[in-house]
């Protein structure tokens, strides 16, 4: 494969198998769609892209909490009556994966349907110029005891995979510390399915929620091109565009 790929790599079949059983949101739900215009917009200012994304991210959570068991509890009324409801039971609230820079704001819309869920926080830095040189690597962690609970990693741009797939590697390779895996959920706004089998490849049933999928990867692995059904293009580096940061470049 080239550094990137401006024509597509995969045949239509292959781009089906790959999509099957993902979910994409914003061909579903047209509140999502309007709000991933809004994140990957090219002219908005930094505090209306900010709250999209938290926006954004909340109603992809609440589709995600529909997904988890449930149990009932009690409330008395106002008017002295026991009501009946239903909640996620604290023991099954999913781990969040707070990957620093890009899920510090997609993450607060997931605290919001997921109150009180731990998290895993974790600096990834991505290094390499090209597909064939990318390299993740893991400067700092700190995750708790994960013992069977569900994890959901948050990444706005799922282009390559590398990162979730290096983060997954470190938690399945040290059982002992963290404790068994329980269901892997990815959820992310921008997909390419370059990045999406990557992720199928090796981690078993794990479930894909993205906003939309564009099909290309350019050569610093930025996802654009046509949509699969809504949406279409990128958002370039997530994390940057969503903390308003400007790199300093190295001597």
């Amino acid at each position: 494969m080239k550094k990137g790929f401006d024509e597509n790599p995969f045949s239509k079949e292959e781009i089906e198998n790959i999509l099957r059983d993902v979910k994409i949101l914003g061909n579903e739900h047209v509140i999502i769609s309007s709000l991933l215009a809004k994140v990957v917009k090219e002219n908005l200012s930094i505090e209306e892209r900010r709250r999209a994304s938290v926006k954004l991210a909340e109603y992809m959570a609440f589709v995600i909490a529909d997904t988890f068991p449930r149990e009932r509890f009690e409330v008395v009324t106002p008017m002295k009556e026991r009501a009946v409801y239903e909640r996620i039971p604290k023991d099954q609230l999913p781990i969040l994966i707070d990957i620093l820079g890009a899920s510090v704001y997609p993450i607060r819309g997931f605290e919001t349907v997921f109150e009180g869920a731990p998290h895993a926080i974790i600096s990834a830095k991505r290094t390499g110029k090209s597909l064939e040189e990318l390299k993740v690597e893991i400067e700092y962690e700190r995750i708790p005891k994960i013992s069977g609970r569900p994890i959901i990693f948050i990444d706005p741009a799922i282009a390559t995979g590398f990162t979730i797939l290096t983060i997954y590697r470190l938690l399945k390779e040290n059982k002992r510390r963290f404790g068994d895996l329980g269901r892997i959920i990815v959820c992310g706004f921008v997909a390419a399915p370059f990045g999406i089998k990557t992720l199928k490849e090796e981690i078993p049933k794990v479930e894909i929620y993205v906003g939309s999928v564009s099909l290309l990867l350019n050569e610093h692995c930025y996802i654009h091109g046509m949509g699969w059904g809504v949406g279409g293009g990128g958002i370039g580096d997530a994390g940057d565009r969503l903390t308003g940061v400007q790199p300093v470049k190295s001597l």
